[in-house]
């Protein structure tokens, strides 16, 4: 099943989230350590997977030069985004059996969101 982030169409293979706190901490040259918490920083979500062709694969890398919120959406579900990173390679393969109707290649990606809460 695909997913789409925006309108491409994305085979996803992995989707993790994660969460960050901001911490500073300060080392005085005599005592222990001051650890001070200031908050936490918006939820990532890391999606990898798979594109085909190469207009999707060049979408995919237009999102992280776009500043836009996107949307990633699954069967009618949908959360909504800022791209921090995408990563594009190409499958070496010399063919594709994800979908019967193309015969263009095969991308890996990764995409990296910032979830606002």
């Amino acid at each position: 099943m695909s997913w789409t982030v925006d309108s491409i169409r994305v085979y996803v293979s992995g989707f993790a989230t994660a969460n960050k706190n901001i911490i500073a901490k300060l080392q005085p040259l005599e005592g222990e350590t001051i650890v001070q918490y200031f908050g936490y920083e918006m939820e990532t979500a890391r999606i990898s997977g798979k594109v085909i062709g190469d207009s999707d694969a060049e979408a995919v890398r237009a999102l992280a030069k776009s500043g836009d919120l996107i949307t990633l959406s699954l069967s009618g579900v949908a959360a909504s985004g800022y791209v921090e990173t995408t990563s594009v390679t190409r499958d070496p393969a010399i063919c594709q059996t994800v979908t019967a109707t193309r015969t263009d290649p095969v991308y890996n990606v990764e995409i990296e969101l910032s979830i606002p809460e």
